[in-house]
């Protein structure tokens, strides 16, 4: 990517919970994040009725053939709509020729004359007039675009994430508005990428830290655990930078997360993502990283071997109380087990 040579990447998606630090920041970023998106999807839809009405001064009869599409589009729907009541009516799929007849007319005819738009705006695309007006317009939507940036709010790392994500908006149809509903997507760019060692010591733009012992857990007291991989061994701290002070100084986010799988030591961080999602009443959060290494091979991906899974939905008894078991397994070496959530 701009003339770099990019490796192959995954992404390592773990679960987590609300930021323990600057919850108040993550989620006014995650406001102006969603805001800058809605603001980048009216600068293009502005951008294509500019390039609209170009093309219509340039060729009065393109200004016509516009009209005439909204006309039969509306046209279509009236006699679809006449359809539909008719179904309804009589409480099944009937397709009366008096209702076909002029729905198959009305598609003739729209077909038509987007196929002639089409070949307008092809035509007027290699056109002199319009080389002149597109250099125009492009440097128009260029200033648009960064005085955007500028006035976004946002942490440099997560707009280029909506800068990227909105990249293919000026190709097929055009982008809209989202709602908000409280979710929220903050990203954090890694240049030249991220070994995993130096993110597990310490970074300025993105860390991942042991977490602290349980309450009331200690080594001295209880010993080592019995369980060679005890679930608090898994519990991590990640801390994305999200904003800068005054003076410079890194304001974090501090998400623990729970580390279901190691990172690959010979693997790269090129990116990092805190999600939030609205899930009914309540939110969901992750931490994604996205790895980049000279080749993934499915080393841990089975080579012989058969198992069968029995998906089925049982209340069983848990390690704190009772857990509803959702599939059962069993291989053909004799191992079986369950999956309890």
């Amino acid at each position: 990517m701009f003339g770099h040579d990019s490796l192959p990447t995954r992404i390592y998606s773990y679960g987590a919970h609300a930021p323990l630090a600057n919850l108040s920041v993550v989620e006014e970023q995650m406001r102006l994040a969603h805001r800058y998106r809605n603001t980048l999807v009216e600068l293009e839809v502005g951008r294509r009725q500019a390039v609209d009405a170009a093309l219509a001064a340039i060729s009065p009869r393109l200004a016509v053939v516009e009209a005439a599409v909204l006309a039969s589009e509306e046209v279509l729907e009236a006699r679809l709509a006449d359809l539909r009541r008719e179904q309804s009516a009589q409480r099944q799929k009937v397709r009366p020729t008096a209702l076909v007849t002029p729905i198959t007319i009305a598609r003739d005819g729209l077909r038509a004359l987007r196929a002639e738009r089409k070949t307008l705006r092809v035509a007027l695309f290699a056109a002199p007039e319009w080389k002149e007006r597109q250099a125009a317009l492009a440097d128009t939507w260029a200033a648009a675009a960064r005085a955007a940036r500028a006035a976004s709010g946002l942490y440099w790392g997560s707009y280029l994430h909506i800068e990227q994500s909105m990249a293919k908006a000026r190709a097929g149809p055009p982008p809209k508005f989202r709602c908000w509903d409280g979710g929220g997507h903050l990203a954090v760019q890694i240049q030249h990428g991220l070994s995993v060692s130096d993110l597990c010591t310490g970074d300025r733009r993105l860390q991942l830290l042991p977490a602290p012992l349980p309450p009331g857990w200690s080594p001295v007291l209880h010993g080592p655990p019995r369980n060679p991989d005890p679930p608090h061994a898994k519990h991590r701290i990640a801390r994305l930078r999200v904003g800068s002070t005054t003076t410079g100084e890194a304001v974090w986010a501090e998400v623990p997360i729970v580390l279901h799988r190691p990172l690959p030591e010979d693997a790269r961080v090129k990116w990092a993502h805190l999600i939030r999602r609205r899930i009914g009443t309540h939110c969901e959060w992750r931490v994604q990283f996205v790895l980049a290494r000279d080749a993934w091979d499915p080393k841990d991906r089975a080579e012989a071997g058969v198992v069968g899974v029995d998906l089925g939905w049982r209340l069983r008894p848990g390690r704190s109380g009772p857990a509803l078991r959702v599939a059962y397994w069993v291989g053909d070496d004799g191992g079986e087990g369950e999956l309890l959530i």
